[in-house]
């Protein structure tokens, strides 16, 4: 309690209710009967067979390679944090944890609604396929995010990215860094689908190609 009061204090912002929520959550949550301790994970076969199969499932379902990915480190750095078997995960636990990553780790809003979603996910299959009784993310709502309208870039701005590729000592490397920044101002299309792009793609004498996006949609 002093410690909540003391943080409270330099803080400045006692009288904002999220904030002292946060707090609250990151000192109680470092406490069941005694504060938290890092320990071994007991193993079990069965769960560790349910942590398999779901990126199994998700990898039949469509899931892409990087969302795989992303998936598992979330996941995994979650459970490496909380220290504690799958089946054994609390409500509070997620709870503590989004405080910790907010409120210490300097976690984004749309980060931390990110990770939610993917435990979330994670907890549902679990549940779905009877590995766990319950969700324990069921009970945290969205995390709030701020609004804000994405300005695109001035003339000005756009001639310093082009004068930008002209950088380069080479000239394949100035034709090549070129083409990237055209292409993405062009098409709108996102990094990682312009780097996906194979030459057979390119219908050279239409000035077309395809592009395989997000959720396998050419």
């Amino acid at each position: 309690i002093n410690n909540i009061i003391e943080n409270c204090k330099h803080s400045g912002v006692i009288t904002d209710v999220d904030t002292f929520a946060d707090i609250i959550t990151l000192e109680l949550g470092k406490y069941e009967v005694k504060e938290r301790e890092a320990a071994l994970i007991p193993y079990d076969e069965r769960l560790n067979k349910g942590y398999k199969m779901f990126f199994v499932a998700k990898s039949v379902e469509g899931l892409s390679q990087n969302s795989l990915v992303y998936y598992r480190a979330v996941i995994d750095f979650f459970l490496q944090f909380i220290q504690k078997r799958i089946d054994k995960v609390t409500t509070d636990d997620i709870r503590y944890y989004m405080a910790v990553k907010k409120r210490e780790k300097g976690t984004s809003q749309v980060t931390l609604d990110n990770e939610r979603r993917v435990l979330n996910t994670f907890y549902s299959w679990l549940v779905n396929e009877d590995y766990v009784p319950k969700n324990p993310v069921a009970a945290i709502p969205c995390v709030k995010k701020e609004k804000t309208i994405k300005q695109p870039f001035s003339a000005i701005e756009l001639e310093l990215i082009r004068d930008a590729c002209q950088t380069y000592r080479t000239d394949v490397e100035r034709k090549r860094n070129l083409a990237i920044v055209e292409s993405l101002l062009s098409t709108g299309c996102r990094a990682s689908e312009l780097c996906s792009i194979k030459i057979n793609d390119i219908d050279f004498a239409k000035g077309e190609c395809k592009i395989l996006g997000k959720g396998s949609k050419e």
